[in-house]
């Protein structure tokens, strides 16, 4: 699997799946964090406790609260209210 090609990753307690650009999903027996280790990139930004996204693949951010991100698939995923003044300023320099 190429890590260019996963729009997002999700938590699912000790598990995490990844979703790909070619819209395959694979539920590997790793935890988020794990998982955040390996793409330690800067393609790559943990938006909340439950979500890892591809920068390249944003299609949309909300302001709001937190605000959130609609990515290229049309998926919704947060951002953590204590992450949303680092990820404005990420975002500006996209």
């Amino acid at each position: 699997m190429d890590i260019h090609t996963i729009l997002y990753v999700e938590s699912d307690g000790s598990y995490s799946k990844i979703y790909l650009q070619s819209e395959e999903v694979y539920l590997v027996t790793k935890s988020i964090g794990e998982v955040e280790d390996v793409l330690e990139t800067e393609s790559f930004y943990r938006t909340h406790r439950q979500y890892i996204i591809n920068l390249n693949f944003i299609k949309d951010y909300v302001r709001g609260d937190g605000g959130y991100l609609i990515m290229q698939n049309g998926k919704t995923v947060p951002i953590a209210r204590n992450r949303k003044e680092e990820f404005q300023m990420l975002f500006a320099r996209l």
